[in-house]
């Protein structure tokens, strides 16, 4: 059986081994029910955080780099066919 999540447990009934004891997913179930972590959730509140926050989604650029790399290749490649031709 695999780690439940406290995020996870409406959406995966596993049995939860970090509380000892509580090994019914009905009962995990009531408990965040009543724990409501989502209504605790607040986000970055620094700006600190909100840059850090705002830069997980960045991949470094290298997908634009290589898409102009491909239509260039592309480009070089149709220009040799018809040379050739």
């Amino acid at each position: 059986m695999r780690w439940a999540s406290p995020l996870r447990a409406s959406t995966q009934p596993t049995v939860c081994y970090f509380l000892s004891g509580i090994k019914k997913p009905t009962l995990w179930a009531e408990m965040v029910k009543q724990w409501k972590p989502c209504e605790k959730s607040t986000g970055p509140t620094t700006p600190e955080g909100k840059a850090k926050s705002a830069m997980r989604g960045y991949k470094g650029g290298q997908r634009s780099l290589m898409r102009e790399l491909s239509k260039l290749l592309k480009e070089h490649r149709n220009a040799l066919e018809q040379m050739s031709e």
